[in-house]
């Protein structure tokens, strides 16, 4: 379970590894439990600076959680900067 402040520093730790946010820049993470990966999605403390934040799962149950068909979707779109956080036990393909 993760507390916010756990979400805030997470969130100070991506900005560090992801760097600026350009236009069109996408960034998978795959490695996180599903459980982690809910609990960020959850919390809008993790925001990243410059980077829209999406959890992948095939359930969406919080405005942050979009479907594997989206998120590619969204990857070819080149928009805004975006985080995909994947649970992979839920992503499906």
């Amino acid at each position: 379970m993760l507390y916010k402040l756990h979400s805030k520093l997470l969130s100070e730790a991506f900005e560090k590894v992801l760097s600026h946010a350009e236009s069109g820049a996408v960034s998978f993470v795959k490695c996180l439990s599903p459980d982690i990966v809910r609990d960020l999605a959850n919390h809008t403390e993790f925001s990243p600076k410059g980077w829209a934040v999406r959890r992948v799962a095939d359930e969406e149950v919080w405005d942050r959680t979009i479907s594997s068909d989206q998120a590619v979707e969204m990857r070819e779109n080149k928009a805004e900067p975006i985080l995909f956080l994947v649970d992979t036990s839920l992503a499906g393909a």
